[in-house]
């Protein structure tokens, strides 16, 4: 067995080694910087998004007290409606019997 040819392939395959190793530590530096980006963007995504639901959750709740009140006063007007209908019905009642119709006594004609 040649020594020396033993000594030139082990320090052949310990460079092909380091070489190897080198890359690898440059692919897992690679890597290592990607992952931060992404997780950079995925925190980003998900502040934007929690953002967004409040801010949506807010919009509703505004929306929803507008509508309520609108709602109130719809009911209101309704209400006058109706009182003002009764009045003009009582009106129109005293002025078919202040003209003596046979129907505002509830006779046939």
């Amino acid at each position: 067995m040649d020594v020396e040819k033993t000594i030139a392939f082990i320090l052949e395959q310990r460079t092909h080694v380091a070489v190897i190793h080198a890359r690898m530590e440059e692919r897992a530096a690679r890597d290592e910087a990607e992952i931060a980006r992404l997780d950079k963007r995925l925190r980003r995504s998900i502040r934007l998004a929690v953002e967004e639901a409040r801010n949506e959750r807010r919009r509703r709740s505004e929306g929803d007290q507008l509508l309520a009140r609108a709602m109130a006063d719809l009911a209101t007007a309704q209400a006058r409606t109706e009182q003002t209908v009764d009045r003009l019905g009582q009106k129109i009642d005293r002025f078919v019997e202040s003209l003596g119709h046979p129907r505002a006594n509830g006779d046939e004609p």
